[in-house]
């Protein structure tokens, strides 16, 4: 197993960064240019934006927002949020995110935005939600991306442990995709059983805006139970 990643996710709706809970009562936790300051300034291994505003599929990335994000930034970050055509993800790019982050009412796009800007600057953005989980990971793993990032939509906002029953599932099914798993941190034990479960890359949110869970704590942890944390 390679150096585990911790990845902040930071959601945003227009100016302000939120947080969610399952998906639903976006609930303000500051200017979201603050807060990608204060994650430049931690020296994070990446960083996740996705741009939840309900009418964002319809007009679009918030090209200005990602500029701004830009010019902050010291670390690769990727941006999610509105990506309706190849030209949507080119200019991402262009305006300084390392990757885009594609969700299930574009997945569609995924092969050609692969083809244009390459795999290994796209992921796929799996929401589980229902009993079938299993049926939902084959299907991200197969969708071309270069990383799926896997959230849970029952563990969103609740900081109760991830996962591991589908954690484990999707372990054994992305043999040749890498993931990042997500939704429901609220402990240093979570990141350590994720770990335990297979994830290499792990992600939260709340965790640390609600908590005294630093990423860099959360990667002492980890040190500390032998496992080796990207530098």
């Amino acid at each position: 197993m390679g150096p585990i990643r911790i990845i902040p996710i930071v959601l945003f709706n227009g100016a302000q960064a939120v947080k969610t809970r399952r998906f639903s009562c976006p609930r303000n936790v500051g200017s979201v240019v603050n807060v990608a300051r204060v994650y430049a300034g931690r020296s994070v291994d990446e960083l996740v934006f996705l741009d939840i505003r309900q009418e964002r599929h319809s007009i679009g990335p918030d090209f200005d927002t990602v500029t701004l994000f830009a010019k902050e930034m010291n670390c690769p970050f990727s941006v999610g949020g509105g990506i309706r055509t190849v030209q949507d993800a080119v200019r991402l790019l262009d305006c300084g995110a390392d990757r885009v982050v594609v969700k299930r009412d574009g997945a569609e796009l995924v092969p050609a935005i692969a083809n244009e800007i390459g795999r290994q600057a796209v992921i796929y953005a799996c929401d589980l939600y229902g009993p079938d989980c299993e049926k939902q990971l084959i299907t991200a793993a197969n969708m071309g991306a270069g990383e799926v990032l896997v959230q849970s939509v029952d563990r969103d906002g609740t900081m109760e442990g991830f996962d591991l029953r589908a954690l484990l599932i999707a372990d054994r099914i992305f043999t040749k995709t890498p993931f990042i798993w997500a939704s429901g941190a609220g402990s240093h034990d979570d990141f350590i059983e994720a770990a335990w479960s297979g994830a290499q890359a792990i992600a939260a949110s709340s965790a640390f805006h609600f908590t005294a869970i630093t990423p860099d704590s959360a990667k002492n942890a980890l040190r500390e139970d032998g496992f080796k944390v990207r530098q």
